[in-house]
């Protein structure tokens, strides 16, 4: 949903004081109109070839957020170093445990992948290619009243990819590794699954509707509810009166504002309904399905094959780093769940802290950096902006915003802006609480269920990023943009504290399911 500003009164000259700028700011936040795309969920996400903010043709990005995380490291250090003594250990052999505990064999593996095919081929034979032709409005009520009964299908058929793998995983004996792999391999298709539907839908829409231009989306006409708020900006005004704000019932059809730009796609409907166009779209690294992407010209041979062996030096030092210490840690934390000792809990959570955030931060660069521009190049990807610098983040509103590029534009494209669209007319805060409550939900799905775990540290986790969004851009907002209160709030409320806390319990869950099973 995109928001016109009107444009500040030029001050007048002189120093100007803290209350006239909070009056202003005040009053511009009162003026600000609502616009309402037609076909909002087939709007482009990747409109041109970028790339990453750590490739070399990509402008230099800052690293001040890693002094806050060195800070941070160091005074976890100070731990270790009041011991006198560090215990290394012998290297656990842990590995083969992991992928090998438990009757999972190439049977259930075979039978996921299976499922998954199965899934994606009820997705294409539920799309049908439709003749164009005029229509009445009764006949267009008639005609989207027969889509979403047909989006209501493909919303079970992604149900389905996600609960036949779950049951499955939660029902067999299998290592966590494995189940967390078939879990992650399940929500990336459902998501994918959504996202092919929901486009298509938009698109079959306007396709009926002989809608070249995408203009007149009758999903916009739509009344469901008493909207809140200032009236909704037509294509005939400009601005909106403030003191209209209230309760306004929508009783006039809400006329539509055109985009800026025309959605112009190469690939038009019906043609994309086809095997060739899903596989690359399944494929490809988004999770925001068009009918076509930006491309490349070439493949970048040398650069694949540097970006394999960042990647293969990324994954020894965090393999290493798992099984040489994290392991370790958690091993000797279960004494300290099973008698309740809180401190001695704090402490392993500490210890494992610095451990935790180094691996993250191997995994984040080996699995967005590497791992995606591989697949990107192979693919001549084009948009390659799979991360911003989220280390420099001064709140975590920025943060959830920066660091996974693809799931984020996922959740503003299909789930933040339909909410805040009509017929819904949702508020800004419910939108938000509908977004994390899903993401939420798709965490404790990927992690939770492998582990056997009921504590669902993932799920109220991501719930209470929301107090904390409001809490850290409260901040900034009083300290300014350059402030790092926010940015420390970040790296100790998500790496020092909130993920180490949330693997032990995960790890603690799975071995008490496990001693029980055995």
């Amino acid at each position: 949903m995109d928001e016109l500003k009107n444009e500040n009164a030029k001050p007048a000259q002189g120093e100007i004081t803290k209350e006239q700028s909070a009056g202003e700011n005040k009053q511009a936040k009162q003026k600000r109109a609502i616009v309402y795309k037609p076909y909002n969920q087939m709007f482009p996400v990747h409109k041109g070839n970028k790339f990453s903010a750590l490739d070399p043709e990509s402008p230099p990005a800052g690293f001040d957020g890693f002094i806050n995380f060195g800070v941070h490291t160091y005074t976890l250090k100070l731990r270790a170093l009041c011991k006198k003594n560090t215990c290394v250990g012998e290297f656990y052999e842990i590995w083969l445990d992991c992928w090998e505990n438990g009757t999972y064999n190439h049977k259930y593996r075979s039978g996921l992948f299976w499922v998954e095919k199965t899934f994606a081929k009820q997705a294409i034979g539920l799309r049908k290619k439709l003749d164009k032709k005029s229509m009445n409005e009764q006949e267009i009520r008639v005609v989207m009243r027969s889509e979403l009964a047909k989006f209501g299908l493909q919303f079970a058929n992604m149900l389905l990819t996600l609960l036949v793998p779950a049951i499955m995983v939660r029902n067999v004996d299998i290592a966590p590794v494995l189940g967390i792999t078939a879990m992650f391999s399940s929500v990336v298709m459902s998501l994918k699954l959504y996202s092919w539907s929901i486009t298509n839908l938009d698109l079959r829409r306007a396709y009926i509707l002989g809608d070249d231009e995408f203009l007149e989306d009758p999903m916009l006409k739509l009344k469901l509810k008493v909207v809140r708020g200032p009236r909704i900006v037509s294509s005939g005004s400009n601005e909106t009166d403030a003191n209209d704000a209230g309760d306004i019932k929508d009783t006039q059809e809400s006329k539509q504002v055109p985009p800026a730009n025309t959605y112009l796609y190469q690939v038009k409907y019906p043609d994309n309904i086809c095997i060739s166009n899903l596989a690359y779209f399944w494929a490809a690294p988004t999770f925001c399905y068009q009918p076509n992407y930006p491309r490349t010209e070439s493949v970048r041979w040398s650069y694949v094959f540097s970006l394999i062996q960042q990647m293969l030096c990324c994954s020894f030092l965090a393999f290493f780093a798992i099984f040489q210490f994290a392991f370790p840690t958690m091993e000797n934390s279960i004494p300290a769940f099973e008698s309740g000792d809180y401190l001695k809990i704090v402490e392993r959570t500490l210890k494992l802290g610095l451990i935790v955030s180094g691996i993250w931060i191997l995994g984040s660069y080996c699995l967005f950096h590497c791992g995606l521009n591989i697949v990107a190049e192979l693919l001549r990807f084009g948009d390659r902006q799979f991360y911003d610098d989220w280390w420099n983040s001064v709140d975590l509103s920025a943060y959830w915003r920066k660091w996974n590029r693809p799931i984020h534009n996922f959740c503003k494209r299909h789930i933040l802006v339909p909410l805040l669209s009509p017929p819904l007319y949702f508020s800004k805060f419910y939108g938000s609480l509908v977004t994390f409550f899903v993401s939420a939900v798709l965490h404790e799905v990927i992690i939770g269920i492998p582990t056997h775990s009921t504590r669902m540290s993932s799920f109220w986790g991501m719930l209470l990023q929301l107090p904390l969004i409001s809490f850290t851009t409260w901040v900034s907002e009083k300290r300014g943009p350059h402030t790092r209160i926010g940015n420390c709030i970040f790296w100790i409320s998500f790496c020092i504290f909130g993920q180490p806390f949330a693997t032990l319990g995960y790890y603690y869950d799975y071995v008490k399911h496990a001693s029980g099973a055995n």
